[in-house]
């Protein structure tokens, strides 16, 4: 594919990623950005994934999912039920990230300090949730951990267990 073809999709989402990195500390209006009251819909959490602080831990904010890198990603998507335990995306950061993120039959991860967007379509799932998996690999590549995950085990596994039911 093309880059070219790539360029609009994404380009859509540039306001979003600005809005997002120059939201004030509220959740009031982001002035002159398109997408009005950024901070309340990606930033403030509604529904935590976990019993971290909400400023450290996963939650699911208005329209993604709120993570601080490193972390595990998939309370929202399909693998956690086939894996025993999720990668650690980002393990060597020398700083935390923050990730806002959607699953389900495409994959969508933010990252607003670096201004970046991948986003993994697909209008089928096989016995296992490869937009994901391939999704955290090109996260991890993006951030250029120093200690990176070997997502073809954990592929294996995710579908050798969804086989087994």
């Amino acid at each position: 594919m093309k880059r070219e073809m790539l360029a609009a999709p994404l380009a859509a989402l540039r306001p979003t990623i600005e809005a997002i990195r120059k939201a004030p500390g509220c959740p009031g209006p982001t002035p002159g950005h398109p997408l009005q009251q950024a901070q309340m819909l990606f930033l403030k959490a509604h529904i935590p994934f976990s019993t971290e602080p909400s400023d450290r831990g996963q939650s699911y904010c208005l329209a993604r999912a709120h993570t601080l890198l490193p972390a595990s990603t998939g309370p929202i998507g399909l693998i956690p039920s086939y894996v025993p335990t999720m990668p650690t995306i980002g393990k060597g950061l020398q700083k935390p990230v923050l990730c806002l993120w959607h699953q389900g039959s495409s994959n969508l991860f933010l990252l607003p300090e670096q201004q970046t967007a991948i986003a993994l379509l697909t209008n089928a799932m096989a016995n296992n949730d490869a937009v994901d998996w391939i999704g955290q690999l090109i996260l991890e590549t993006v951030l250029d951990v120093s200690q990176p995950d070997d997502y073809l085990v954990f592929a294996k596994l995710n579908a050798r267990n969804t086989d087994a039911l």
